[in-house]
């Protein structure tokens, strides 16, 4: 039977820092190496003896990132500001409008042919006309 893999106080510590900046496990596995054999040990050795080490350096690293982020915060830094409201709030920007009718129906229009113009009396024209230049305008 072959001797186990045993971690030292040396690769425990690489393996925290590691996990702190977010390396993926594949690559931790690569630079801790088995002394028995020389070799990269296995990802699924590394998870089973660090486990412990990859959970607090990863704690340890968000726990880092969020106070550098709260400081930036505090001093008013209108982009770190925006960007917590946006990732932890829920706000957003937008530029979606939507337009409706009366009680929240659809928008009536009707069609406004040359009959319909000719049919109508001066002080409806002069009416349509400051409709129109109030909407134009």
């Amino acid at each position: 039977m072959s001797e186990r893999y045993k971690a030292t106080e040396e690769d425990r510590n690489l393996v925290q820092v590691l996990a702190g900046i977010l390396t993926p496990h594949t690559e931790i596995a690569m630079v801790v190496t088995n002394p028995r054999t020389k070799r990269p040990i296995a990802v699924g050795t590394l998870r089973k003896v660090f486990k412990t080490e990859l959970a607090h350096g990863r704690a340890r690293g968000k726990a880092f990132a969020v106070g550098k982020m709260f400081k930036l915060i505090s001093a008013d830094h209108p982009a770190m500001i925006m960007f917590y409201l946006k990732t932890q709030c829920g706000f957003r920007e937008t530029s979606h409008h939507q337009l409706s009718g009366a009680g929240g129906g659809p928008i009536v229009t009707t069609q406004i042919t040359a009959e319909k113009l000719r049919s109508l009396s001066k002080p409806e024209l002069e009416q349509l006309l400051q409709l129109m230049d109030r909407i134009s305008g």
